[in-house]
């Protein structure tokens, strides 16, 4: 029995419509980018294992093929975590303006132990 796989973009199939004889492909699912078989649930999952985990590319591909049975090589995963950089350097950028406009830069909890009391920096 063979393994059922999704349709990669460019595997969209081309068939016959069974009323009409009319020849039609299947149009992509919305938000996968014409470059990429991966929508952006598999690539966020792949982020999260990647940064979040501390998951190796060689054992993403692994785990992709064997837990979901996609075949996504090392380089196929570099790719698609390289494509998410925009959207994390813009939301850094809108972090990093957020942190200098305050008036705080800085604050923790740490402790202090003054005398008898505890000082908080």
């Amino acid at each position: 029995m063979a393994h059922c796989r999704p349709p990669r973009h460019s595997n969209l199939r081309a068939l016959v419509c069974p009323c009409c004889a009319k020849r039609f492909k299947a149009a992509p699912p919305q938000g996968l980018e014409p470059s990429s078989p991966f929508g952006p649930n598999l690539r966020a999952f792949a982020l999260y294992l990647r940064f979040t985990q501390v998951i190796s590319f060689e054992c993403l591909s692994h785990l992709f093929s064997h837990l979901l049975g996609l075949d996504i090589s090392k380089g196929a995963l570099v790719n698609m975590l390289h494509h998410s950089r925009q959207s994390f350097a813009q939301q850094a950028s809108l972090i990093r303006a957020r942190l200098l406009s305050s008036t705080i830069l800085a604050s923790d909890e740490t402790s202090v132990r003054v005398g008898k009391q505890n000082w908080w920096a």
